[in-house]
């Protein structure tokens, strides 16, 4: 079934296109959320009327976009997470963490238009990619630190041989030495 969109669909297209969908598609979701209208020759003179209205909607979210795109530039953000030995994340950083966290800045980005590539598993700076509109992308930097702040004093070490001679030492007033006969 071919429909005209009124609006962008994400992984359709953008308003003023004509799409060729699934009738269920079109009947059951685009037609009752008002997204679409079907293809028919009035629907077709509406869209001819409404050419310049979409072409100035489609330049001015182009100009935010610029300007979003150019703000996140600018920006550098923290994300945390827990790490193990070896300054490792127990699990990665994704968009979502990335989008909540300019969200606190004042940035409201959807997690969805933010690409990380590979996983973010180590501490440290990483590079990601936003897209905001058609044709317009900016890179955001992340810094990716511990939840326990400096890394270095979570990282798990062996424990240091303990002497007989400091075994034995006095334990301070108000503790109680352990005994084999517990």
């Amino acid at each position: 079934m071919e429909v005209i969109l009124k609006a962008d669909v994400s992984g359709l297209g953008e308003e003023g296109d004509i799409k060729n969908v699934a009738p269920g598609y079109a009947r059951n979701y685009l037609l009752p959320k008002g997204l679409v209208l079907p293809k028919t020759a009035t629907n077709l003179k509406w869209l001819e009327r409404q050419k310049q209205a979409i072409l100035k909607r489609k330049e001015e979210k182009t100009l935010a976009a610029r300007d979003m795109a150019q703000k996140i530039a600018d920006l550098s953000v923290t994300v945390t997470g827990k790490v193990s030995s070896g300054n490792r994340l127990y699990g990665s950083i994704h968009a979502h963490e990335i989008s909540v966290a300019l969200r606190e800045m004042g940035v409201e980005i959807d997690a969805r238009k933010i690409e990380v590539g590979e996983p973010i598993k180590h501490l440290g700076d990483f590079t990601v990619t936003v897209k905001l509109y058609e044709g317009v992308q900016s890179k955001l930097k992340v810094h990716v630190t511990s939840i326990h702040g400096d890394a270095e004093e979570y990282v798990a070490r062996p424990a240091a041989p303990v002497s007989e001679a400091e075994a034995t030492a006095e334990e301070p007033v108000g503790t109680e030495a352990a005994t084999d006969e517990d």
